[in-house]
């Protein structure tokens, strides 16, 4: 959501700009992009982190992802595998952390919205 559309959103609905940012809808789609990007270069830096070091022992407990993760390991082609596997990863949890956010705050904003309303009714004479 846009910096104008919220502005307008405030004015129509008359709350302050920063109530209406707060409860704004998140794109899951967007989300799961952005954190499978960043879980995907996670596991791509640490692997190659590890790599550039270099050294007779290379990174035992990253070699652990191999449980999770099928094919990886820590070796240039395996940096790629967990790029793959830990941005797919990151995509499920950004989309489902985004669904279940909108689904909460719309939960959330309707109790709301019928306690006011009931409030409402009760001042009436």
């Amino acid at each position: 959501m846009s910096a104008g559309n919220i502005e307008k959103i405030a004015e129509e609905i008359h709350l302050p700009r920063p109530i209406v940012a707060a409860f704004a809808h998140l794109d899951p789609l967007a989300l799961g992009c952005a954190c499978a990007i960043v879980f995907g270069l996670w596991a791509f830096s640490a692997t190659a982190i590890l790599l550039l070091r270099g050294g007779e022992v290379v990174g035992p407990n990253l070699r652990l992802l191999s449980e999770y993760f099928l094919g990886y390991r820590v070796s240039w082609a395996g940096s790629l595998i967990g790029f793959a596997y830990a941005a797919l990863c990151g995509f499920v949890f950004g989309y489902a952390f985004g669904t279940l956010r909108n689904a909460i705050t719309h939960f959330s904003l309707e109790v709301l919205h019928k306690k006011a309303r009931d409030d409402a009714f009760n001042d009436l004479p």
